[in-house]
């Protein structure tokens, strides 16, 4: 799975947020695991003269990581302004090329103390189940009655995620050949993922967004492959508000955050989406929930 055959590495993908990059590599430090881990941080550079400072003080963060924490630390400073969606691609790719797997986490995120525990496990136990395409750490509030600690969606999340080099190779970043995006039904199918999926692809095809998980969530879907999310969210974002690439002015979703006291997970082993925990997290994702953040968000 990785360097050392059971922790695979960690990318962070970082930018002009110090404090809270500062804050989740902290957390991410705390992580049982987290000294058999390799840590391999990617900075971003400034889009104009003004942002030089706040990415300077990132890289000084960067620079300030006790290498004793994780097993080994390297840092990646680009010198020009990729854009998150460049810098994920392109940083995954090298990494997952190198070790075969890779967990992925943005500087606004904040793992619980199994997180690194919960996501190598779940790595080992779906490796060789390729209807299964990325594995997350962050998990919706979801009602379920039965004992086991994650289910399964359409719908990859990118809040601290991870899976395995040869679905990344499948991986679809170039839609000008996907024919079925014009296709009648597509909308419908694409959408049981979430009202919001086919208006981000629209919205990344016009230029309007520049996206690579929504790029992600569509090769889920051309893939038919599903995502396995924890019941009890292994991440905490804390990056919505000013600033935000992607939260700016959103309402947080709820989440029922694990306390990171267990290291032992029972994995569903059925790979298929249960209807009842879908209808609850595609409620997040809807128009309406959205309509009713932005309401709640003017009170």
């Amino acid at each position: 799975m990785s360097g050392n055959g059971t922790h695979a590495p960690v990318c962070v993908f970082a930018y002009k947020r110090a404090d809270l990059f500062s804050l989740s590599l902290e957390a991410l430090g705390k992580c049982r695991g987290a000294q058999d881990t390799d840590l391999r941080v990617y900075i971003d550079g400034p889009k104009n003269h003004h942002e030089s400072e706040l990415v300077n003080k990132t890289i000084d963060a960067a620079r300030e990581i006790d290498k004793n924490t994780f097993s080994s630390v390297e840092v990646f400073i680009s010198e020009s302004n990729k854009g998150l969606a460049t810098s994920v691609i392109t940083g995954v790719t090298e990494t997952i090329s190198m070790y075969g797997s890779v967990i992925v986490l943005e500087d606004d995120l904040i793992p619980t103390a199994n997180y690194l525990e919960y996501m190598n496990a779940s790595l080992a136990y779906y490796q060789s189940i390729k209807n299964v395409g990325s594995i997350s750490g962050f998990g919706f509030l979801v009602e379920s009655a039965d004992r086991y600690v994650n289910y399964f969606h359409p719908r990859p999340n990118s809040w601290g995620w991870a899976t395995w080099l040869d679905r990344w190779d499948m991986a679809i970043w170039d839609l000008s050949s996907q024919t079925d995006l014009e296709a009648r039904e597509f909308k419908k199918e694409f959408n049981k993922g979430g009202q919001d999926l086919y208006r981000m692809l629209m919205n990344y095809r016009k230029g309007r967004i520049d996206s690579w998980a929504i790029r992600w969530a569509y090769s889920h879907y051309k893939h038919g492959w599903l995502a396995a999310s924890p019941i009890y969210s292994k991440i905490n974002n804390i990056g919505y508000g000013e600033g935000g690439t992607n939260c700016s002015g959103a309402i947080p979703p709820p989440i029922c955050l694990d306390d990171g006291a267990i290291s032992s997970f029972i994995f569903r082993d059925e790979i298929v989406e249960e209807r009842d925990i879908s209808r609850q997290v595609n409620w997040y994702n809807s128009n309406i929930y959205k309509i009713l953040g932005k309401f709640r968000q003017k009170l």
